[in-house]
């Protein structure tokens, strides 16, 4: 059977996603919600493998930001670090 397990963590301003299972698919990740902030982050960089990619943040009311389109695939670990 495939299937596949996504582990998310967010902890020292990173949300990291870590991937387990057996699924292969071309699916990404549409966009990322982020709720609970204390503050507003000036930006975000998103990680996967060895090259990091400058991510656009949006508001999402007043404690919460969005990251649309960061397009990475589903089934690959990746992080994305905040900056402050």
């Amino acid at each position: 059977a495939q299937f596949l397990d996504v582990n998310f963590r967010f902890t020292n301003s990173a949300l990291r996603a870590t991937p387990s299972g057996n699924f292969e698919t071309a699916e990404f990740v549409e966009r990322v919600i982020i709720t609970g902030l204390q503050k507003k982050p000036t930006g975000a960089l998103l990680r996967v493998s060895s090259s990091s990619t400058p991510l656009e943040i949006s508001a999402y009311g007043k404690s919460a930001i969005v990251i649309r389109k960061p397009d990475v695939p589903i089934n690959q670990p990746w992080e994305i670090q905040l900056q402050f």
